[in-house]
C-alpha cells in the first residue's frame, strides 16, 4: 500500500496553506462566523497492490473499495479514536482540525476503464 498526494498542500505548493478548522476539532479558536462552515479537503489516493484476487467488474471493485473505506474507518475510530466519514467515493479522516480526503486507486479499474 502507498499514498500519494492529489493535493497541492501535500506537494508544498500551495498558495496558502490550509488552516485548523474547529469544526474538524482543531484546537485553535471556536467555531462563529467568522470560520467558513466549508472545509476544503486535503486529497490523497491510497494504491493498493496488484492481486488476481480483484474483480472483473468495476460495480464490485466499487463495492470493495466501500468496504475498505468503512472497515478503515472503523478501525481509525476503534483503535485511535479518530473520527472519519466513509462514502462509495472516497474516505474523509478528520484530524487536529483539517479533513484528509482519502480515495483507492487500483490499475485495475483504470484498465476495465479503458
Amino acid at each position: 500500500m502507498c499514498i500519494r498526494d492529489r493535493s497541492e498542500t501535500l506537494r508544498h505548493t500551495a498558495v496558502f496553506e490550509p488552516l485548523q478548522n474547529p469544526l474538524a476539532g482543531g484546537t485553535r479558536g471556536k467555531p462563529d462566523s467568522s470560520i467558513s462552515r466549508c472545509i476544503d479537503p486535503i486529497k490523497a489516493v491510497m494504491g493498493l497492490e496488484a492481486s488476481g484476487k480483484w474483480p472483473d467488474d468495476l460495480q464490485a471493485i466499487a463495492h470493495l473499495k466501500t468496504a475498505f473505506y468503512l472497515d478503515i474507518a472503523k478501525g481509525l475510530r476503534k483503535e485511535h479514536g479518530i473520527e472519519s466519514k466513509a462514502s462509495m467515493n472516497w474516505l474523509r479522516v478528520l484530524v487536529d482540525g483539517y479533513v484528509f480526503e482519502i480515495s483507492i486507486g487500483h490499475s485495475r479499474e483504470i484498465d476495465l476503464l479503458k
